[in-house]
């Protein structure tokens, strides 16, 4: 059987299945419905980030936004910015300093992203970040974030060159 060559679609949370089911970033796949179970996802399936669309890389300590100047096919990140990012909201249960700074640093990155986001300066959203930074951020989204946003990757990300960071939204 074929299930070698694409991955289960049981396996996908509801959120992938939605995300797997945007024609803008996976024009290349028709399906009527995803399979709950034993359904095969064509290997081909691949992330296209269309031209103009914002990335934003963040972790704990740092942030870094760009932008598409490719197509939807060939990723070109340029515009390297890294703004300053408010720390000061720090809610949280954890006790430890380094885990406040760091929920602090994701808070004030989904703040700046936010503000961003509505005063229109960010038509399409891709967040990658590392998976504790990504779930903080997600509980300060502003639900117009929520619509612009074409995508999460869970992955640190920062301290990778450009040439890495296209390679893996190439791959997600």
């Amino acid at each position: 059987m074929a299930r070698a060559q694409g991955c289960r679609a049981d396996r996908l949370s509801a959120t992938a299945r939605r995300i797997v089911r945007n024609p803008i970033l996976f024009p290349c796949v028709s399906f009527g419905k995803l399979p709950r179970s034993g359904g095969v996802i064509p290997k081909e399936i691949f992330m296209q980030l269309p031209h103009g669309a914002h990335v934003a890389v963040a972790d704990g300590e740092r942030f870094v936004l760009f932008r598409n100047d490719g197509d939807a096919a060939i990723i070109n990140l340029v515009d390297a910015v890294s703004p300053e990012v408010e720390t000061s909201n720090r809610s949280g249960a954890s006790p430890e300093v380094r885990d406040l700074d760091e929920r602090g640093h994701a808070a004030g990155v989904a703040a700046l992203l936010n503000k961003r986001v509505l005063d229109n300066d960010i038509e399409k959203l891709l967040i990658v970040a590392d998976p504790h930074t990504l779930g903080v951020m997600r509980g300060h989204y502003h639900g117009e974030l929520e619509k612009r946003l074409i995508g999460e990757i869970a992955k640190t990300l920062t301290n990778a060159d450009t040439a890495q960071i296209e390679q893996a939204i190439s791959a997600a």
